[in-house]
C-alpha cells in the first residue's frame, strides 16, 4: 500500500526540516572557518600590544603564536622579545636568578639584556658573598670587574680571605694577603 496524502506531507516536512538545519549548520561551520583563519592582523596586533600594555606577557605570546601560525608575513618578532625580556624581569624578581640568566641569554641581543646578564651575575655573586664563600665570591665578582660595586666586593674578599688567613695561624701567607690589598 501507498502512502498516505498525510504521511507524505510529513514525510516531505521532515525532509525539509532535516535539510534547513544542515544547511544552518553548514553556514555557521562556514562563518566560523571563515572568521577565525581571516582574523585581521591589525586586530590582533593591536590585542597583543594591549596585552602587553597589561602586563600580560604570557597570554601575549599566546596570541603571537596564533599570529605567527596564520599570518606569515607579519614580523611579531619585536613583540616576542618584548614579552620574553618582561618574564625575564619578573623571573629575576622573583628570585629565580639561573632561570632569569637562561631567559636573558636567549635574548641577548634585545635591550639591555647583556646588562642584565651582568646583574644576574651581581646578584649570584652577591648570595655568595653573604654565604661566606670569600674564594668563589672573588671568582665571581671578577668576572664582574667595573659593574656596580664588584671593584669593591673583590676587595673585600681578598680581605676576608686574608682575615680567614690570619685567624689559621698562617702569618706569613696572610701578610702577603693583606700585602697584596695595598696594591
Amino acid at each position: 500500500m501507498g502512502k498516505t496524502r498525510k504521511e507524505r506531507i510529513k514525510e516531505k516536512r521532515f525532509v525539509q526540516i532535516v535539510v534547513l538545519v544542515s544547511l544552518i549548520i553548514l553556514v555557521v561551520i562556514v562563518v566560523f572557518t571563515v572568521r577565525e583563519v581571516n582574523i585581521w592582523p591589525d586586530k590582533m596586533i593591536a590585542k597583543i600590544e594591549k596585552q602587553i600594555e597589561l602586563k600580560k606577557y604570557a597570554y601575549s605570546l599566546e596570541l603571537i603564536d596564533e599570529v605567527e601560525e596564520r599570518i606569515s608575513d607579519i614580523s611579531v618578532k619585536k613583540y616576542k622579545d618584548e614579552c620574553n625580556y618582561n618574564i625575564a624581569i619578573d623571573t629575576l624578581n622573583n628570585g629565580n636568578i639561573k632561570k632569569a640568566r637562561y631567559q636573558f641569554k636567549v635574548l641577548e641581543g634585545y635591550a639591555d639584556s647583556k646588562k642584565m646578564i651582568n646583574e644576574c651575575d651581581y646578584q649570584q655573586a652577591s648570595i655568595i658573598l653573604e654565604n661566606g664563600d670569600f674564594s668563589s665570591a672573588l671568582i665571581a665578582f671578577s668576572s664582574l670587574s667595573e659593574y656596580k660595586d664588584s671593584d669593591d666586593k673583590i676587595l673585600l674578599c681578598r680581605y676576608e680571605i686574608a682575615s680567614a688567613t690570619l685567624d689559621d695561624g698562617n702569618i706569613v701567607l696572610a701578610l702577603e694577603r693583606f700585602q697584596a690589598l695595598e696594591n
